[in-house]
């Protein structure tokens, strides 16, 4: 409360480990701060819901951002009322929401000025249905993108294909995707010339093979600045190796790919010019001549 006493004319406001906010700071932070257009806070447990329905009141149509990591207390009637008072929001997050379910997921169609919509590690399964209803909704002007752990299949990718044509970002991690499931989305982004990701992230892909990784770098892997395929245990070193091919990449994640060598990174440092880190947890690499005469001081390999 005093942090909006003092800093009244705040339009951007982030905390994090924020669990000892309670309902009433929230309300005076809706009725104080006039200028406030992004909300981003992780942990704020005590916050009860008509705290949330106060600020949404409060704040209305100017709140542009509203991101949201471990609130127990948000459900039905919280989400109904910032899509009521709220209908210019087009950054959400709602991750690791305890009562986020498919019953939350129907409302949201409504926010039609999405930019970028994050639904990580719900508090309950998401169905395949429900996600794609809502991704033909609010798809058309989606940026990013994160499903990270959540229960959904492959059968969500035709969706974002299809009604995602300006995704930059996506998250898909920890999810159980076929590598028939995932080289068909990169096939049919690409048949249907749609821009390459600077973004992404499929992480702990248990069953992706080569074939993905390949569809991935035809379509994506002149844009690509950040790749996670952690955990991708079955894939190929020959395929592996097609990762030269990304020269704007300047952060790779390839850890517990256990197909990976030293000749497999002195490929990335040669042929990825903008390469700064690369987390490579969990290789049996050693540190070879090779890798010193391909790293510069503008890169970082981070080997754990």
């Amino acid at each position: 409360m005093a942090m909006a006493n003092l800093c009244p004319n705040l339009e951007s406001l982030c905390l994090h480990l924020c669990g000892q906010i309670t309902t009433d700071a929230i309300i005076y932070w809706g009725k104080t701060l006039h200028e406030l257009r992004h909300l981003e806070l992780f942990g704020p447990f005590l916050v009860r819901k008509d705290g949330w329905i106060s600020f949404f009141e409060s704040v209305g149509a100017r709140l542009e951002s509203f991101l949201i990591t471990q609130s127990p207390r948000i459900d039905l009637e919280t989400i109904e009322a910032m899509i009521k008072h709220c209908p210019n929001i087009a950054h959400l997050r709602l991750a690791e929401i305890g009562q986020m379910s498919d019953v939350l997921l129907g409302p949201l169609a409504q926010l039609n000025k999405l930019i970028s919509l994050e639904l990580s590690s719900p508090g309950s399964p998401l169905s395949d249905d429900a996600v794609i209803d809502l991704i033909k909704a609010v798809g058309p002007r989606l940026e990013r993108l994160n499903l990270s752990d959540t229960t959904v299949s492959d059968a969500v990718l035709p969706a974002i294909a299809k009604f995602c044509p300006n995704l930059r970002s996506l998250s898909l991690n920890n999810l159980d995707f076929a590598d028939e499931g995932v080289s068909a989305f990169f096939t049919a982004v690409s048949s249907q010339h749609r821009p390459g990701f600077q973004w992404l992230e499929i992480e702990k892909g248990h069953h992706l093979h080569g074939t993905s990784l390949r569809a991935i770098i035809a379509h994506s892997g002149k844009t690509l600045e950040h790749l996670s395929i952690m955990g991708w245990k079955e894939v190929e070193n020959e395929a592996l190796q097609t990762l030269r091919r990304c020269d704007k990449l300047e952060r790779l994640n390839i850890g517990w790919c256990r197909a990976v060598t030293d000749f497999t990174m002195k490929d990335i440092l040669e042929g990825c010019e903008s390469i700064k880190e690369v987390r490579v947890w969990g290789e049996l690499v050693e540190i070879c001549p090779g890798w010193q005469d391909c790293a510069t001081d503008a890169r970082q390999v981070v080997i754990s």
